[in-house]
């Protein structure tokens, strides 16, 4: 019996197929990842591997967070081709299950896999919503630079949650391509906020949003989204990209993006 696609409460199935169909959401869902695969082209020993239905990119950093495996066929034999490469690198991976590749949770789960949640993937169609938004009085937006890494690097601590190494391994990709702008909220000339944006082949994909916690509660996440959104819409962006954690998402909700899907993520 197919296994049934529903998770934290979430009917998989369905996920917002009137905005587009599963063909349609997996294409989107590459681009998306392509166009952060931008930053890890400098990286030595990076493995590329796209497959019948799955896709690989390792960094061979001893990070689950930065090997990742997604996903996106029901094939049976799509699992048995992917562990033929876990088992040649042997590093922690990251499983993302998109679309039919859902299929495969209970088989992952056997294997000694735990599905750690549901990762929602958020697309934001260029509409006229933000053509009159305007940022509060006190408010700038500036494109950062190497300058800011060691102030970033305290934010994403504080913000994700990670350890110093995995943060250094992101503050040496965070500035590596031309195509990926951080971009800075600023009061009384700190940084109050902070997000990357990627454009690749004109999408714009939103990556590492970020607060402090002591200037959470604000709204300076939903006005530096905002300023984000009308920026790429008037450079001629059709759509904008994302995936929000679980409490992330009502600020995209409100800031007028559509779920596309809920990818499970999996690690051992």
């Amino acid at each position: 019996m197919a296994l049934v696609a529903v998770f934290q409460g979430k009917d998989l199935g369905y996920c917002a197929s009137v905005i587009a169909s599963q063909e349609d959401r997996i294409a989107f869902f590459k681009q998306f990842l392509d166009g952060f695969q931008l930053l890890f082209n400098a990286i030595e020993n990076r493995v590329v591997e796209d497959g019948d239905g799955w896709l690989i990119r390792f960094t061979e950093w001893p990070y689950a967070l930065f090997n990742r495996v997604f996903i996106h066929t029901a094939r049976p034999q799509a699992l048995t081709e992917v562990d033929a490469i876990l088992e040649k690198h042997k590093i922690p991976v990251q499983i993302n299950l998109v679309g039919s590749g859902l299929e495969h949770t209970k088989v992952l789960q056997d294997a000694g896999y735990i599905l750690r949640g549901t990762t929602p993937f958020m697309i934001w169609m260029s509409d006229d919503s933000q053509d009159d938004f305007e940022l509060r009085d006190g408010l700038s937006v500036k494109l950062l630079d190497a300058s800011s890494l060691d102030v970033l690097k305290l934010i994403y601590k504080e913000s994700f949650g990670f350890g110093d190494a995995v943060i250094d391994l992101m503050a040496r990709i965070l500035f590596a391509s031309p195509l990926a702008a951080t971009y800075g909220l600023f009061k009384d000339g700190e940084i109050v906020s902070a997000v990357m944006a990627i454009d690749y082949e004109g999408h714009i994909g939103i990556w590492n949003m970020a607060t402090p916690i002591a200037h959470q509660k604000h709204g300076y996440g939903e006005q530096l989204l905002r300023h984000v959104m009308k920026r790429y819409k008037g450079l001629g962006a059709e759509k904008l990209l994302l995936t929000s954690s679980s409490a992330g998402k009502a600020l995209y909700d409100k800031c007028g993006w559509q779920t596309l899907d809920y990818t499970p993520y999996l690690t051992k």
